[in-house]
């Protein structure tokens, strides 16, 4: 039976670094090495691992098939509430599972039975990208390492494989969070008051001037209905648009921006002397849900008959914002055009 543990080792190392790197491809190494597990798990007695291998094979073919070829797809985490459930899950189909194979000849009825049911569950959010089961699996592996030291006639080479397994997990954790990391799409929200009304006859060429306008490059888009525009690869403008006053009743604009502000993760605020309190309802809003905020705002051209450069209706949000969110960032500009270019630039910078 040397010949397939020596398959099974080869093949799980290589599947083990390629699915470290987030490569798709993975899923061939992976369906290749369940097929050496069947064979030699048979030839030892482990028959809950022989089953949990048999059906990996087919496991295999599906995250193959549900890996999507562009290769860092976003991944995921799960949520308090998955963590609990999966915990449940697998106590209790480690019970069952003891229950079942306590009745054979299996040598180490209760390991086997949580590596058979965590295995599944760790193979679950492997396929669906959650990178939580690196945490399912770094468990598992420790407790596959214990199986094949206690066997009888000890599995070295599994042994090893799953020895190396164990730093991998560690590996592919940090890895998986790293790619997570680059790619998380971050969704910004630009407030303040539009420079125009759609009741002026010129309204589209004064709207070219609204500094939306000239982040989104083309004024059609600040105009029009859509759910975002992408400015960057890792970076999505959701709004405002401005056909949300065109048309609709306060109520309406307001409900549609407060589900922006929460759907954001980054919200610039444009700030001058004619802070509407409509701004500034929005920014108290977003220093509560602890957003990442940054504050361009334009200085007092009379700053020498106060201490402060601050536009009076701009003083207070600032400061409650400065105070009650580490997360913001305060930029003070000359006038609107070094605030545009410098939001720009902001932008052209944000990673």
């Amino acid at each position: 039976m040397e010949f397939f543990e020596i398959g099974a080792t080869i093949f799980g190392l290589l599947q083990g670094l390629l699915v470290m790197l987030n490569k798709r491809c993975n899923w061939i190494a992976y369906i290749t090495q369940m097929i050496l597990m069947v064979v030699f798990s048979l030839s030892v007695n482990l028959y809950g691992d022989a089953l949990n291998s048999f059906c990996y094979i087919f496991i295999g073919i599906i995250g193959f098939i549900v890996w999507n070829k562009k290769e860092k797809e976003y991944i995921g985490v799960c949520s308090w509430k998955e963590r609990i459930i999966y915990i449940f899950l697998i106590l209790l189909g480690t019970y069952i599972g003891y229950l079942v194979l306590n009745k054979t000849d299996d040598p180490l009825p209760l390991i086997d039975a949580f590596t058979t049911v965590s295995s599944f569950v760790a193979t679950y959010y492997m396929i669906v990208k959650k990178i939580d089961t690196w945490i399912i699996w770094f468990i598992n592996d420790i407790f596959y390492c214990l199986t094949y030291w206690l066997l009888p006639d000890q599995a070295l080479y599994l042994f090893t494989l799953n020895l190396l397994w164990t730093f991998m997990a560690i590996g592919s954790f940090f890895n998986w969070y790293k790619i997570r990391k680059n790619n998380t799409i971050n969704k910004l929200y630009c407030a303040g008051a539009f420079s125009f009304d759609y009741l002026e006859k010129n309204y589209k060429e004064k709207a070219k001037k609204d500094y939306r306008a000239k982040i989104l490059g083309n004024v059609n888009l600040l105009l029009e209905k859509q759910d975002y525009v992408i400015l960057k690869p890792n970076l999505y403008y959701i709004g405002p648009f401005y056909f949300e006053t065109d048309g609709m009743i306060d109520e309406l604009i307001v409900k549609e921006e407060i589900k922006m502000i929460k759907n954001c993760t980054h919200i610039i605020f444009l700030l001058d002397s004619g802070c509407c309190p409509g701004t500034i309802a929005e920014l108290i809003f977003a220093v509560n849900l602890k957003k990442d905020i940054s504050i361009f705002y334009i200085k007092r051209k009379d700053n020498e008959e106060t201490e402060s450069d601050l536009h009076t209706p701009c003083w207070f949000p600032i400061i409650i914002s400065k105070l009650h969110n580490k997360n913001t960032k305060i930029i003070s500009c000359k006038d609107y055009n070094d605030a545009t270019k410098k939001i720009k630039k902001y932008i052209e910078n944000f990673n």
